[in-house]
């Protein structure tokens, strides 16, 4: 009777039991190899005369990953104090440096995130960079898109495909997008992956391809689009 009632309780609350959300809370359980994989956010907060910095980031316990995501912080941090941590803005405001994280993928073989870095030295809004960072749990080791395809080849089918897209989408100038949008590789480097694992994002940094109005842009690619490419 206790088995029936929490097969009815699992699958009348289905639709809540199992969505999942790209706004991960502060920590998060997966598992690898049946032990529990977790994170917890870590917070850097730094207060100066002539600059503030807040910082959110992940803490995994897992050391080839956790020392990556350190020395991204700390180069991020060190760049933005040489650059502008003696210089002061009007009215006598600070720089501030700020970056938050989000976990497009937590599972059992793959970490990916996405870190949204936000400087403000004065002016109409800060400058916003974004930087995506990706994991093979099995193999331990962190993976550039360069890593997953043959060759070159994918550039072209991913440059046209998002050239396609931010046409019709009307985003920009045409010769903007063609441009920001073209077969290079640091134009498709900030990937991630979907919650399933079957889709690629590829993440556009304002100004890359459209105004800063329009945001930070994506493209999503199913991983059966892009077979012919891949090595694996």
């Amino acid at each position: 009777m206790i088995l029936g009632f929490l097969v009815y309780f699992v699958f009348k609350n289905k639709d809540n039991f199992f969505k999942k959300d790209i706004n991960q809370p502060t920590s998060t359980t997966t598992t690898l190899n049946s032990l529990p994989i977790s994170f917890e956010t870590k917070n850097i907060i730094k207060d100066e005369n002539t600059y503030s910095i807040n910082i959110n980031y992940p803490y995994f316990k897992i050391n080839f990953i956790d020392k990556s995501i350190n020395d991204f912080i700390n180069e991020q941090i060190n760049s933005f104090v040489n650059d502008f941590g003696s210089n002061k803005i009007f009215n006598d405001n600070k720089n501030t440096l700020d970056i938050v994280f989000d976990p497009y993928l937590i599972s059992n073989d793959w970490v990916s995130l996405r870190f949204n870095s936000v400087i403000y030295t004065g002016g109409a809004h800060g400058n916003q960079q974004i930087s995506t960072k990706n994991f093979d749990l099995s193999n331990q080791q962190e993976v550039e898109l360069k890593d997953l395809f043959k060759n070159d080849a994918y550039l072209t089918f991913l440059s046209s495909r998002a050239i396609e897209k931010f046409t019709n989408d009307n985003v920009s100038q045409a010769s903007w997008i063609q441009d920001g949008a073209s077969a290079k590789y640091e134009n498709f480097k900030n990937f991630t992956y979907t919650q399933d694992s079957q889709t690629m994002i590829f993440h556009f940094n304002p100004y890359q391809i459209a105004p800063y109005s329009e945001g930070i842009l994506t493209l999503e690619i199913k991983r059966t689009e892009l077979m012919d490419f891949l090595k694996h």
